[in-house]
């Protein structure tokens, strides 16, 4: 069974300001500024940098309920992603099967992810397929493991025999520090 009760929050690991809430509200770790809406120094919440920003979910060795049947077992040196296809991996990030500094792609029916192995730190991630872009939410373990994954539930199912998928990583600054094309696997 899927359904378990492995399931590892985001919220309430962590004891600092670090427990984000699960409604999208926005990516920018601010708690000493409260959002006021009748407060006329303050600024709309409607850009499309807070609108769309994903988060980053640092969680605890173990499994992540990702929404839709879908879930994320993370290990000290691997991934897991789980679904309606079953399980994708392992996939270890100390193997030397994937280089530091890259990140892979993996799809189930509509969940893209990707495992990002590298010396940044990812903090946004975006999935774009045929053009289409979704921002991904980030998870990772604590203590910057060196490793992190990506990932993105797509409203539909992409074609893979006729898709182009594209997944990358940007640290908090913006620079990216992997990405990956996968092309149509059909001919």
């Amino acid at each position: 069974g899927h359904g378990s009760g492995n399931v590892v929050a985001a919220g309430g690991i962590s004891s600092s300001a670090s427990t984000l809430p699960t409604t999208p509200v926005s990516s920018t770790l601010a708690p000493d500024t409260p959002v006021t809406p009748n407060s006329p120094t303050s600024s709309p919440v409607t850009t499309s940098t807070s609108s769309a920003a994903p988060k980053v979910r640092v969680v605890q060795p173990g499994t992540v309920d990702l929404g839709d049947g879908y879930s994320l077992t993370l290990t000290s040196n691997s991934e897991t992603l789980s679904g309606f296809g079953g399980q994708n991996g392992p996939h270890y990030t100390d193997n030397g099967n994937q280089a530091a500094g890259s990140i892979g792609i993996q799809a189930d029916d509509r969940m893209v992810a990707g495992l990002y192995i590298g010396s940044g730190e990812a903090a946004t991630g975006l999935v774009t397929v045929d053009g289409k872009k979704y921002p991904a939410t980030i998870v990772t373990l604590a203590g910057h493991p060196g490793w992190s994954v990506a990932y993105a539930l797509l409203p539909t199912m992409p074609q893979m025999a006729t898709s182009t998928m594209s997944i990358s990583v940007a640290d908090a600054a913006g620079h990216q520090l992997a990405s990956f094309t996968s092309p149509p696997h059909g001919h």
